[in-house]
């Protein structure tokens, strides 16, 4: 028996140093190949990797002998061995090898923010209020006379949807300042000019004051761009006329903003996906807990007898459970829209699959921590297995299990926005819709409600986890 187990750690030591130095010379290959355009067949890995593994498995001081097969080098400290420092070096190799596959640029994070401007302008100013110009607008502007040019840019924007309130007051601006900016503008670039950049200095401000019929708008947003250096006449004529609008509309924003008409239409769809997120996420919650409450039993070590067909069922709904729960729910919901179609109900069934393996490994694992002194008890006076399950086991796991669940509907939740991206139903639909168009102001207001309900939902289920479990 001892040469047998002898053996055994001598296999198994060898193999750990095997698999090690292949991983370890491949990482070298791959950084080698990418870096220096080096090439070599991959056999070539594996001789070396076997060659290495076997001299220092005869030393006595590699990876596999410290874990399975000890010798005296191997129970020295650390750094006094190889073994040791190999597991340093991995390490680096490991972060290394990761930093290249994933390929980190931490420049373009720091300087590519503008590509964000989108997204980020969505999300601090989300679409809550839309806001549009009609023919009943555009006749109280008239009855306030408002300014022709005014009067003029708005008729052309009626009917036409903003997503916010800044944003329709930007569109507006820069529509009446292009208006009046146009006449003035070749004039303007002869003076701002200046080689590969377009910029306004202190000279060129005072020679544009005296242009004749120059506005005071014009003046104004003119001084605000003094210094500023732009790359092109276009980026410079955009900005200035947004200033020149912003100038010109600013007297009558009060009219224009009381008698534009409003609409919560994305607000009112947002809500009603929301809530079908939440009922979705709950409805796979509960018709996964009567399936994994009956699994836990058979997946509990400690319940299931110690014979052939024990292990049997209790290896089968183990492995079961674990290669249901390794695939994500996303890759369900795929599944489920071929079969169901998209909608929700798609959505709710591949949680439901995904929580139900889940929480079947969460509430066996509950019932292997229970104490054993009620089972064996049970079992003294003559019980049978359904009314140790019963009296023995459900007692103890109650409040646990009951904290489990809400833990779970709380996951599910979040999940759900990421399953309607693929179809599955829910404000994740609604938010993949919006993406692809590029209306960033709907998806701010989608992002701070997703954001807003799992906020609540995990204040709310920490709270209640935390009553039941001290019950």
């Amino acid at each position: 028996m001892k040469n047998k187990n002898k053996l055994k750690g001598i296999l198994q030591g060898f193999v750990a140093d095997l698999l090690f130095w292949i991983y370890f010379f491949s990482s070298l290959y791959f950084l080698m190949h990418k870096w220096f355009q080096i090439t070599f067949p991959l056999i070539y890995v594996g001789l070396i990797a076997l060659i290495v593994s076997f001299l220092f498995f005869l030393i006595g001081d590699s990876i596999g002998r410290k874990i399975f097969f000890g010798s005296k080098k191997t129970k020295k400290k650390w750094k006094k061995c190889f073994w040791g420092w190999f597991v340093i070096v991995a390490l680096v190799l490991t972060f290394v090898v990761g930093w290249n596959i994933v390929e980190v640029k931490p420049y373009k994070f720091f300087t590519q923010f503008k590509n964000a401007k989108g997204i980020a302008s969505g999300i601090f100013d989300p679409s809550i209020i839309g806001y549009q110009l009609t023919e009943k607008s555009l006749k109280q502007y008239k009855e306030h006379n408002l300014p022709e040019n005014i009067i003029a840019e708005c008729e052309k924007i009626k009917y036409k949807k903003f997503a916010t309130r800044n944003v329709f007051f930007k569109k507006l601006g820069l529509r009446v300042g292009k208006s009046g900016f146009d006449e003035f503008k070749s004039i303007f670039l002869k003076y701002a000019e200046k080689g590969t950049e377009v910029v306004i200095n202190n000279d060129d401000f005072i020679n544009i004051q005296q242009i004749g019929n120059i506005t005071l708008p014009i003046i104004n947003a003119t001084k605000i761009l003094i210094g500023k250096r732009f790359t092109n006449p276009y980026d410079f004529s955009v900005e200035l006329e947004g200033k020149i609008g912003e100038f010109e509309i600013e007297k009558y924003k009060s009219i224009i903003n009381k008698y534009a008409v409003r609409n919560t239409k994305l607000l009112d769809q947002a809500l009603a996906a929301l809530a079908e997120t939440i009922f979705l996420a709950l409805l796979a919650t509960v018709f996964a807990i009567p399936f994994a409450f009956v699994l836990s039993f058979i997946a509990a070590r400690n319940l299931m007898p110690k014979n052939f067909i024990g292990n049997t069922v209790y290896l089968a709904v183990r492995t079961i459970a674990t290669i249901f729960r390794s695939i994500e729910a996303i890759v369900w919901a795929i599944i489920f829209c071929v079969w169901v179609g998209i909608g929700p109900f798609a959505g709710m069934l591949a949680l439901m699959i995904h929580s139900m393996a889940a929480l079947t490994k969460l509430y066996s694992e509950q019932i292997e921590n229970i104490d054993s002194g009620p089972i064996e008890a049970m079992k003294a006076t003559g019980a049978n297995t359904l009314q140790v399950w019963l009296y023995a086991v459900i007692p103890q796991i109650i409040s646990p299990y009951l904290a489990f669940t809400i833990y779970r509907w709380d996951i599910n939740v979040r999940m759900a926005t990421i399953v309607g991206f693929v179809g599955g139903g829910g404000i994740g639909f609604l938010l993949l819709q919006n993406q692809q168009l590029l209306r960033w102001h709907n998806v701010g207001l989608l992002i701070w409600l997703i954001a807003f309900v799992v906020w609540v939902m995990d204040m709310v289920s920490a709270k209640v986890r935390e009553k039941l479990q001290s019950i």
